[in-house]
This record gives C-alpha cells, structure tokens and sequence, in this order.
C-alpha cells in the first residue's frame, strides 16, 4: 500500500501535540489528545484503501453517508469521512501511487 517513507514524527494541533507512526508492512498510528469528548471531537480511526472511491460508493449503498468526500493531502495523497449506519465515524486513507 504505501510507498514512501513516514517517520515517526511529533507535530502541533492548536495547543496539543499529535503522534504519528509508520513502519513498513504495519498498520499506521496517529494519535491527538483531546479534552472535549463529542461529536467531531474524537479520535477517527484511518483505514488505509488501495482506492477510496469504491467504498464511498459502497457505504452509502450500506446506509451509511458520506462526511467529508475524498481530499487530497498533499504529498501524502487522499482521505474521506464516512459515517456508518450506527452513527460511527471513521476515515480512508489512500496512498499517493493510486489516482
């Protein structure tokens, strides 16, 4: 899936350091404290896709919905928010060799 190199790395969010983790072949970590626990407030869980654009499709097929349709990150490539049927919200990641 993804291709270039992602140390790990400390950045700033507002007042709140965030923690970023990659290693080949693992699953990616980020990580962003947070004192208010709320709608848009919590932590989202990225699922690294090959290609975003089908499981857009696929989760409105399922009665999910669509939040945040898929966004280039620059350099890194794209993600999404979706919202599943039960109301969770979840993000997509894709790597940038995939248009």
């Amino acid at each position: 899936m993804w291709n270039g190199p992602l140390p790990t790395s400390i950045a700033t969010s507002g007042s709140f350091p965030s923690w970023v983790s990659r290693s080949a072949g693992a699953v990616g970590v980020g990580i962003q404290k947070t004192d208010i626990v709320g709608p848009g407030r919590t932590p989202v869980v990225l699922i690294e896709v090959e290609e975003i654009t089908p499981y857009l499709v696929k989760v409105t097929e399922l009665g999910g919905h669509v939040v945040l349709p898929k966004t280039p990150i620059p350099n890194m490539g794209w993600f999404a928010h979706i919202v599943d049927f039960d109301g969770n919200l979840f993000g997509l990641i894709q790597a940038p060799s995939a248009p």
